[in-house]
């Protein structure tokens, strides 16, 4: 009961800490850069992000998380150990808890990969792991508690992952290896169809500001650099707006029919309450623009985007951490 509680939300592309002494979310980019002469850190966390890209081809990129599943236990610790003895503090008698999301689909080999992180951490046995997209739904306020149905759908950078929760737990889910990074992916193939090359973070910053799921207007955005692949020369280049819409719409159309094959597995009752209430779109991916009109026309139920999805998973932990009856209470987040 002394213990301190840490939050910890590992995502592919961010990784957020909270505690209950904290007022606002530590956030950190889930990228390193290291040199394999010597395994040396180069730089990491926001920093890395910021040279990424633009890295010495000698220095090596990691990503500790990929798809949801921790993948490079050692730099994860390395990224995120600082952060986490700011805020259990230097006099320590007890070990730190720790509340962690998790992907839906967790293996038993995924689950002891985390494990050995938060040992090597230093936490209590006490900690538990949660389902990201329960979280997620705490996040925002969602009543699942209830008896009646409620559809989320998270969209991260490397996975999707679809639930309806009633009575605290997941009644159907599933989840997909396919997130916001394979979207970039499709920006920069359909670049390529036209022989320009442009890296990572431009897909990310161009889908951000100028794509949407949805028809937007088709004006002409210019000055954007890339690669000519025929000459290798850096070029400004244009195009319009609607070209980054239609690279996208196979991939959407992918994550579209992962939700719709999950909703057909809801018994009448509770499909009858998802038809009524709709399904609300979480996580870094849903902010694309018009992606929830894009959904509801595909899935034909009311599709809704909450505020700041970006932070509903670990403003669900925030909550448990301040709320301490919410895990005695819910069988499934034991």
């Amino acid at each position: 009961m002394f213990s301190k509680k840490i939050g910890l939300d590992l995502g592919t592309s961010f990784v957020r800490l909270i505690s209950s002494e904290v007022k606002d979310p530590i956030v950190e980019r889930n990228i390193l850069i290291v040199n394999p002469a010597n395994d040396e850190i180069a730089f990491k966390g926001n920093e890395a992000y910021r040279v990424y890209g633009k890295e010495n081809p000698e220095l090596k990129v990691i990503k500790p998380i990929k798809n949801g599943i921790l993948q490079e236990n050692i730099y994860q610790k390395d990224l995120i150990e600082g952060h986490v003895s700011t805020l259990a503090g230097k006099n320590r008698l007890f070990k730190p808890d720790f509340i962690v999301s998790v992907p839906l689909k967790l293996r038993e080999s995924d689950r002891n990969s985390i494990a050995s992180l938060l040992e090597s951490l230093g936490a209590s046995n006490n900690s538990v792991l949660i389902p990201e997209i329960i979280l997620s739904a705490i996040g925002l306020k969602l009543p699942i508690n209830k008896s009646s149905g409620v559809a989320i759908v998270n969209m991260g950078a490397g996975t999707t992952e679809i639930a309806v929760l009633s009575l605290g737990g997941v009644i159907v889910g599933d989840s997909i290896q396919y997130g916001g990074d394979d979207l970039d992916n499709l920006i920069i193939e359909n670049f390529r169809l036209s022989n320009i090359e442009i890296g990572r973070k431009t897909a990310e910053n161009l889908k951000i500001k100028y794509s949407g799921a949805e028809i937007v207007d088709n004006t002409v955005v210019d000055e954007v650099k890339g690669k000519d692949i025929l000459t290798g020369k850096i070029v400004n280049f244009s195009f319009k707006r609607d070209m980054l819409r239609q690279a996208l719409v196979p991939g959407l159309e992918r994550i579209a029919e992962a939700i719709k094959q999950v909703l057909e597995k809801l018994p009448p009752e509770l499909a009858s309450d998802i038809i009524d209430n709709g399904l609300v779109i979480t996580g870094g991916t849903s902010n694309l623009h018009n992606l929830n009109f894009f959904l509801s026309n595909y899935l034909n139920v009311p599709v809704y985007r909450l505020d700041n999805p970006h932070y509903s998973c670990i403003q669900g932990i925030e909550y448990i951490i301040n709320n301490n009856e919410v895990l005695n209470k819910n069988i499934y987040l034991k």
